[in-house]
């Protein structure tokens, strides 16, 4: 998956990639933390809730490419239907 930087003027650098309809969203806050939702499906996941922090961008990456929402606490509707 290629990740691509996007910076607006009042917020930090998130670099975004996209992988099996989810997208990917992270950026450095004292430790990279990830943003992960569906692009039709209501299933959202913030690694900070699982106290997931990653100390570099090789890190961050390779677990985007291995992420399974069904081994996460994820929220929205569609979520709910893997508990």
């Amino acid at each position: 998956m290629k990740f691509i930087a996007k910076k607006l003027k009042w917020s930090d650098t998130w670099y975004h990639g996209t992988k099996n309809g989810f997208i990917f969203r992270y950026t450095n806050n004292n430790g990279y933390y990830v943003c992960v939702s569906h692009k039709t499906k209501d299933i959202r996941f913030n690694s900070l809730w699982d106290k997931i922090i990653f100390n570099t961008t090789k890190e961050c990456e390779d677990w985007c490419e291995t992420f399974d929402y069904t081994k996460h606490h994820c929220i929205g509707e569609d979520a709910k239907l893997c508990y």
